[in-house]
């Protein structure tokens, strides 16, 4: 018989005990054995069946279906420790004292940049809070670090911002758990805090960072220059279903710390499991991210494994119904995640953003947008935030029938490009980098597509 998670805190030393204490389990056993076995027997137990003519569906009993599945997911396998080769297991008891908890609004940020963030339900009228930045899509060190950043924070559609992410540091690579990546770590937080400043919101919410080690973030905490206790932190799930202490040792800084807690999971189409599997899987990831991360608030990432978007009609199908599933069940706040093919001053990054964008009537505030795949350096801009936030807004005056269609209608305008999409432009070649605001050819592309879905009856 299991004891009772308590408190935040001592919930984590609860967790790491049990997991010196758990069923043993080899990490191929836990993939293959357990996960990938449990995914194939929960799709077909609650009859989850992917739907491509409905990327938004509209149907509660589904919804609910995803969220016990998932639930039993979580129940049944617990969490794999990779430290210690066990399973971190709870009980339906545990979880729901959790789901009871839960604080389903908070405030984020500090004096008149501090922003009310909420969960959302179904068809919920209220705006959705828009969470801007690159997500970890790859900026160059200094300046052109500063100048993406601060392109996203001058709009004020965005609430919150998000970092990007460092590949070398004054011509040094940087390395994992060294002091290069602790100077790194620290250059991006107050490049983050300069950014801020820059667009005249220095009390604004920021999210870091990409450090992988505890000490890094550790250095990070620093309210005068680095993240302050009004930020957010992000200590996520390694893979499905799995933790180790490095992360663990992350959530007990941030806990001592005072700060809000972002977590996510990226959960994969295309490996072992088709849309409803990894749809099982994102639920799982929430309940898991809420009791072990301690989360503030969460993202749903469901990615194509060979596309690597958010944006095919399979990864739309899943975010759409797992947001339903966990608006519909939980206090979770949680949040759709933009990750488009295309780049920016394309039409076709536009559409990719508004087909996640009309995702709202789900029950999600929104999060991105991070173009090309995060795969290409510098290929971030405000522009594409503003158009994301617009269309969310806009999106909330809809019923999720009437969003599926106009969902579908903006599939249709960008799937065949997805395979080999339009890159676009650097944030240097599309915006005047002196006055950081879009250049004429990149608003044409944003009007342009503006009317287009203003003539599809969506109204801004």
């Amino acid at each position: 018989m299991t004891r009772t998670v308590d408190s935040a805190g001592l919930r984590l030393l609860e967790i790491v005990e049990r997991s010196q204490t758990g069923p043993p389990c080899k990490e191929t056993d836990f993939d293959i054995k357990l996960l990938g076995k449990k995914l194939e027997d929960l799709v077909k137990e609650y009859d989850i069946k992917y739907d491509p003519a409905n990327p938004l569906p509209a149907d509660n009993s589904l919804a609910d279906d995803l969220y016990e599945a998932g639930l039993r997911l979580f129940l049944d396998l617990g969490i794999f420790c990779m430290d210690k080769q066990t399973l971190i297991k709870f009980d339906d008891g545990e979880v729901k004292a959790c789901l009871r908890g839960l604080i389903p609004e908070v405030v984020l940020g500090a004096g008149r940049d501090a922003r009310r963030l909420q969960r959302r339900e179904v068809e919920d009228p209220t705006p959705p809070t828009i969470f801007g930045g690159p997500f970890g899509g790859l900026l160059s060190p200094g300046r052109p670090f500063v100048d993406a950043m601060t392109s996203m924070a001058k709009e004020p559609i965005v609430s919150m911002l998000y970092y990007g992410s460092l590949e070398e540091i004054e011509g040094r690579r940087i390395i994992g758990g060294s002091p290069i990546e602790l100077h790194a770590a620290r250059c991006e937080s107050r490049w983050m805090r300069e950014a801020a400043a820059r667009a005249g919101r220095p009390g604004m919410h920021l999210v870091g960072s990409a450090a992988l080690s505890a000490a890094a973030e550790i250095a990070n905490s620093d309210p005068v220059s680095g993240y302050r206790p009004t930020d957010g932190r992000n200590a996520c799930l390694l893979t499905s279903l799995k933790i180790d202490y490095n992360t663990l040792n992350k959530v007990k800084h941030f806990l001592d710390y005072s700060t809000f807690i972002y977590t996510y999971y990226v959960d994969l189409v295309g490996g072992y499991a088709g849309p409803e599997g990894t749809a099982i899987a994102a639920v799982a990831s929430h309940l898991a991210n809420m009791i072990i991360n301690q989360a503030t608030y969460q993202a749903i990432c469901i990615v194509d494994i060979h596309e690597v978007n958010t944006t095919n009609r399979k990864c739309v199908w899943a975010q759409n119904l797992v947001g339903q599933a966990i608006a519909r069940n939980t206090k979770i706040i949680t949040f759709h995640t933009c990750m488009p093919s295309s780049g920016p001053c394309t039409e076709t990054i536009l559409y990719e953003t508004a087909a996640t964008a009309l995702g709202v009537p789900a029950g999600v505030n929104l999060l991105g947008v991070m173009g090309t795949g995060s795969k290409l350096k510098d290929r971030y801009t405000g522009l594409e935030q503003r158009f994301y936030g617009e269309t969310g807004y806009a999106a909330t005056r809809l019923k999720r029938e009437n969003a599926n269609e106009l969902t579908k209608q903006m599939l249709e305008r960008y799937e065949g490009s997805l395979k080999n999409p339009n890159h676009g432009k650097t944030l240097q070649e599309c915006y005047n980098i002196e006055t950081l605001n879009p250049k004429q050819e990149w608003l044409e592309i944003y009007e342009k597509v503006k009317r287009e879905l203003t003539d599809l009856g969506l109204n801004f």
